[in-house]
């Protein structure tokens, strides 16, 4: 790294992340005032409230695009930026340097390249950390505040379209799917979804060496033969039974786990793979799934967006000129996370079609930014 570039970094970062930890402290604060008296009702304990409040800035909610830090990053970046340029054109330091034959696009790569590595940096927590964080503050508050220890699901219903089938599970753990209990499976017939060829109920279930162990189980076969009737044939079966799993069973721990979280605590890797393998859901639930996989790959890169917005005004000489500029580029954020939101309810209301809902706002912003960089004079 350049001595011009760790200069610039150290006029950058600091009022950056000064006005990161700002924010995310009044963020914190202003939801602690209205969450105090459930707290102190509830009786949770310290350390909980200190871990809930550690992961909720990094929470996903279900009707809103983003995490609380992917909203204050962007404002605190573009104020860095705002400010560091504001201090380097006031002491007419930017002059000097393009005076030594530095082009100004090319003093502005740190900043941006800082900005980037932000965007793949939160783009690679959710995908890692985020969704198990927004599944533990969502299993908190379902709780009362109190201390989360096995995450169980009770009455768990799943309709499997890849294998037609329809699961009904009393009980099984979210951190130990491999184990279920009071166990449903009835395997309907793929012309008519309210024929059945044949049910296992179970008192337990377990996964072991990629197939499904039904212990205590009854399994009882139907006639699919007479579309009328679909009467049971002969006697149930009692017995420890095992499926395949390439026979008639394909989901696993891990595909029951993804239908029962939250769509918005899951990761992409795993949105993905659940749309692939239920290409039989309703249109509209497949849309509004859809909307929210864009806009999880989407939000990240508001920060290098908000960085190329603040960067032009903020690299104007003339204190009056320089003054606008920011007003203006803060009010150009502000239309930014306007149109975000826009996006986000006209998709989820299945106006705009997904990707447009995601991306339009980032794309037309995006080059806007890049217009603004290359007018720099």
């Amino acid at each position: 790294m350049k001595l011009i570039d760790r200069y610039l970094l150290r006029e950058f970062l600091p009022p950056a992340l000064f006005c990161l930890i700002g924010f995310s402290m009044l963020f914190t604060i202003l939801h602690l005032f209205g969450h105090v008296s459930d707290f102190i009702e509830k009786g949770t304990p310290p350390l909980t409230i200190l871990s809930y409040y550690g992961a909720y800035l990094f929470t996903i909610h279900p009707k809103l695009p983003c995490t609380p830090i992917e909203f204050i990053a962007p404002v605190s970046f573009l104020l860095g930026a705002l400010y560091a340029l504001w201090q380097l054109t006031r002491h007419s330091e930017l002059i000097a340097m393009r005076a030594n034959g530095v082009p100004l696009h090319r003093l502005m790569l740190p900043l941006l390249v800082v900005s980037m590595l932000l965007s793949v940096l939160i783009a690679t927590a959710k995908e890692t950390l985020i969704p198990d964080a927004s599944h533990w503050v969502h299993a908190l508050k379902k709780r009362d505040y109190q201390p989360v220890g096995n995450d169980v699901i009770m009455d768990f219903s799943y309709h499997s379209h890849n294998d037609k089938t329809e699961w009904n599970i009393k009980e099984f753990a979210i951190n130990k799917p491999n184990r279920l209990k009071g166990v449903k499976i009835t395997w309907l017939m793929p012309e008519r979804s309210t024929r059945k060829s044949r049910i296992i109920v179970a008192e337990t279930a377990e996964w072991h060496h990629d197939q499904w162990w039904f212990l205590n189980a009854e399994m009882q076969l139907f006639d699919t033969s007479n579309a009328e009737t679909n009467k049971p044939i002969g006697k149930p079966l009692f017995a420890d039974l095992k499926v395949e799993n390439a026979e008639s069973i394909s989901d696993t721990p891990t595909d029951l786990v993804t239908a029962a979280k939250d769509w918005s605590h899951l990761t992409t890797r795993q949105m993905v793979k659940y749309l692939k393998r239920n290409p039989g859901i309703s249109r509209k639930e497949k849309r509004r799934h859809r909307v929210i996989l864009h806009t999880r790959v989407a939000m990240p890169w508001m920060c290098l967006i908000a960085t190329l917005i603040g960067i032009p005004a903020g690299a104007r000489s003339g204190r009056q000129r320089a003054v606008v500029a920011v007003f203006w580029a803060i009010g150009l954020l502000f239309g930014y996370y306007a149109a975000i939101f826009t996006g986000f309810g006209l998709g989820r209301a299945q106006i705009l079609d997904p990707f447009v809902s995601a991306w339009a706002a980032h794309i037309i912003f995006l080059i806007l930014g890049i217009v603004l960089l290359f007018r720099m004079r």
